[in-house]
């Protein structure tokens, strides 16, 4: 009977138009999106992802983009390539290539470092120094699941075993070691974020950076901290802390915004209160999780209950406190998300801002409604909704391309592209249950 309706599932989605907006389903459509299965298509994101990579690499090499923009779409090439298989083995090659990546770029970093040449700051390093890590760290936990009989945290490889040959013998990050542990790897890393944080900081008040990069890594920061321990106190004050670093941010955005200075738009101000409701809701549903009741989801907080007190006392987003209970802090970020999804694709389409600054607000705002959403039926119209807006994108930077103009590069179609078939494996898989 599986098989029958597994048969079905297949002869209605992967050969037909099912699930793709019909608004947008009859006009320019990326090849392979139609008409395939389900592991076409996810190999069609892996070559979208690649010729992104390869396209966001050679502008990084030119000077005209900086390394996060490469590093992020090599990580979404990795977890592409996870998806596309069970295979340990396989597993274990993708993540080597994409560490075999992030070492060399550190490596190329360093070199400019010792020369004194542009892409050389103390920033790169630490950003691609983190990207290394990470990889590493995925490793470990891919080859421990391998050995159930040997704890994840006490796991050492034999000398750089799951470290390139071609890079392993070059200069490597500190704490890098083939005999470390998962546990002093995760810690290494969690200092290298810290690190990152303070100098994604340092960035933003000299106008050399935008806020969505912090975000990104006191993101990481967060789910680092969170991943090293079990007790509910400490991972509520980890969170609490990276909600007060986001409470902080979106209040001087406020402030910028108020004196009518650079950083004070309404799409960063969006984005800033979204992270704070973000946090807010990853600490209820900590909290909750500490009483082990289901109605204590529709409970509300204490007033400031989880709220540093050091920010606490100042400017608050609205909602913020008062009714409080998560669902109504789940609908203020989404509300906040959908407001920076406006606000960027503004900037996008007036060329003052980055494509995948846009296409991760639309992934944000896409879990967070999902997140919200139990109906089978709602979340394949939510994922459908976010599927049409990347194919509008998607048309819009192959019309740019058409025409030469600004925005129609080929990191940009490539990122866009990868987006589409992001969603649709996504709608897929909800599909499929």
């Amino acid at each position: 009977m599986k098989f029958f309706v597994a048969l079905l599932l297949l002869s209605a989605s992967a050969f037909g138009q099912e699930g793709i907006p019909d608004d947008v389903g009859t006009g320019l459509l990326p090849a392979g999106l139609v008409g395939e299965t389900d592991a076409v298509i996810k190999q069609s994101r892996i070559e979208a992802l690649q010729h992104t990579v390869q396209a966001m690499e050679a502008r990084y090499i030119e000077g005209l983009d900086d390394a996060s923009a490469v590093i992020q779409a090599e990580r979404e090439l990795a977890t592409a390539r996870l998806d596309a298989t069970n295979v340990m083995q396989e597993r274990l090659d993708a993540i080597e290539e994409a560490l075999r990546s992030a070492v060399l770029r550190w490596q190329r970093v360093k070199e400019l470092q010792r020369g004194g040449y542009r892409g050389g700051d103390a920033a790169s390093d630490i950003t691609n120094r983190i990207a290394v890590y990470r990889y590493r760290i995925m490793w470990l936990q891919e080859k421990s699941s391998e050995k159930t009989q040997t704890k994840a945290t006490d796991l050492a490889t034999s000398e750089h075993e799951g470290i390139p040959h071609d890079v392993g013998t070059g200069i490597l990050p500190p704490g890098l070691d083939g005999n470390a542990t998962l546990e002093a790897i995760k810690q290494t890393q969690i200092h290298a974020l810290q690190q990152g944080v303070h100098a994604a900081r340092s960035r933003i008040l000299e106008g050399l950076d935008s806020v969505n990069n912090l975000f990104e890594i006191q993101t990481q920061l967060a789910i680092a901290r969170l991943e090293t321990t079990s007790v509910t106190q400490e991972r509520l004050d980890f969170i609490q802390e990276a909600l007060g670093s986001a409470l902080l941010a979106w209040q001087r955005t406020v402030e910028l915004q108020r004196v009518g200075a650079r950083g004070g738009d309404t799409a960063t101000e969006a984005l800033t209160r979204a992270a704070v409701f973000g946090y807010r809701v990853m600490w209820l549903k900590e909290k909750h999780s500490e009483s082990g009741q289901s109605q204590a989801l529709e409970s509300p907080a204490s007033e400031h209950e989880g709220i540093p007190q050091d920010v606490g006392t100042g400017l608050l987003p609205q909602g913020l406190i008062g009714d409080s209970s998560l669902d109504v802090i789940q609908q203020h970020r989404i509300d906040a998300l959908q407001e920076t999804v406006r606000g960027l694709h503004s900037r996008v389409l007036e060329g003052s801002d980055k494509i995948n600054n846009l296409l991760d607000a639309q992934l944000d705002l896409t879990l967070a409604r999902l997140d919200v959403a139990n109906i089978k039926q709602e979340r394949l119209d939510l994922i459908e909704d976010s599927l049409r807006t990347a194919l509008f994108t998607w048309q819009r930077v192959k019309e740019l391309q058409r025409v030469g103009a600004r925005g129609g590069d080929q990191g940009s179609e490539g990122q866009a592209r990868a987006a589409v078939f992001r969603y649709r494996v996504m709608w897929l898989n909800e599909k499929a249950g």
